[in-house]
């Protein structure tokens, strides 16, 4: 990643919570959302840090 790059995700709430009628949906906010903590994770052993922030409503 470039120096100064910053990246921004964004999911929903259905990669927490399932919801029967829209499984698809679900497993594709999940993925979302796992892969993003995957980049952090990989980010904070470095000499840069990763600031994250949540919200649900």
């Amino acid at each position: 990643m470039a120096t100064g790059a910053i990246v921004v995700g964004v999911s929903s709430i259905g990669s927490v919570f399932g919801n029967g009628a829209a499984p698809a949906y679900n497993a594709s906010k999940a993925y979302v959302t796992r892969s993003l903590e995957g980049l952090r994770y990989r980010r904070t052993d470095r000499t840069r840090t990763a600031a994250t922030a949540g919200g649900a409503p």
